[in-house]
């Protein structure tokens, strides 16, 4: 499952590069700019890059354990501390609940 296509946010993927001045930032591959940031802060920068990788690996690791456990026993057991951090993590990133 990847990233819906109604997403708000804009799609990935995204990628870390320097741009001028020793700024730090974030590109779609069309080279549209995302997000600048502070000098010298390209860990932050390459986090946010990754950002539409890691919701759609998120989003495609909740769909395979749903898959995998059947929906009556979906997040029980030995996975539920996994899916409850997916969950979160796919919350904060959409503003909904999966």
């Amino acid at each position: 499952m990847k990233t819906k296509p109604n997403s708000r946010h804009t799609p990935g993927p995204w990628q870390w590069t320097a741009i001028e001045g020793g700024w730090d930032g974030v590109k779609q591959e069309n080279g549209t700019l995302i997000c600048k940031l502070a000098l010298n802060e390209p860990e932050n920068a390459r986090l946010i890059a990754a950002a539409p990788d890691l919701l759609d690996a998120c989003l495609e690791t909740l769909t395979e354990i749903r898959a995998y456990q059947g929906e009556d026993e979906f997040c029980e057991g030995p996975t539920k501390d996994a899916c409850d951090i997916l969950k979160s993590a796919i919350t904060k990133a959409t503003g909904e609940t999966p």
